[in-house]
């Protein structure tokens, strides 16, 4: 995880604030909010990693913040988000990233409770024949991410 979390940050080199580092009762609250198990490299990742703010939402106790993962979250289902013009998002989505300025976000797909959740691509204008991408769980998606932003520079 370390080597991983070292290339994260060479890659995409810390772009905005850390957020807040998560603690046990941040993430015992989000846990109990979203109903679901954070994956445990998710919050090593958001702990150790000093560029996990320049790409993902946070998981500190800055709960009112717009970045992070339940403000994220509880927009997009509620249709305050300004990209939410289309259909609700899935119930069995939890959104881990920001959108960039795009209409694409970045998810966990707990449709199957077993703690490591694929993570998968979903926007507001797929539609439900459309295959989004996905990876099959979160360390597969970061190192994917690393080769994509390594080929970017």
């Amino acid at each position: 995880m370390n080597e991983l979390i070292q290339q994260f940050d060479k890659a995409l080199m810390p772009q905005w604030e850390r957020h807040p580092v998560p603690t046990s009762n941040s993430i015992t609250h989000i846990e109990s909010c979203l109903d679901f198990r954070i994956p445990p490299e998710l919050i090593t990742f958001a702990r150790l990693s000093a560029s996990y703010g320049s790409f993902f939402l946070s998981l500190g106790e800055d709960y009112a913040s717009d970045t992070h993962i339940l403000e994220k979250n509880c927009s997009i289902r509620m249709n305050e988000h300004w990209l939410m013009q289309g259909p609700p998002a899935p119930e069995h989505l939890i959104f881990i990233t920001d959108n960039f300025m795009t209409d694409s976000f970045w998810c966990l797909d707990i449709s199957e409770k077993i703690g490591t959740y694929p993570v998968v691509l979903w926007s507001p204008a797929m539609t439900p024949k459309q295959k989004s991408r996905r990876y099959g769980n979160f360390c597969e998606f970061v190192s994917d991410q690393i080769k994509y932003y390594e080929k970017t520079k």
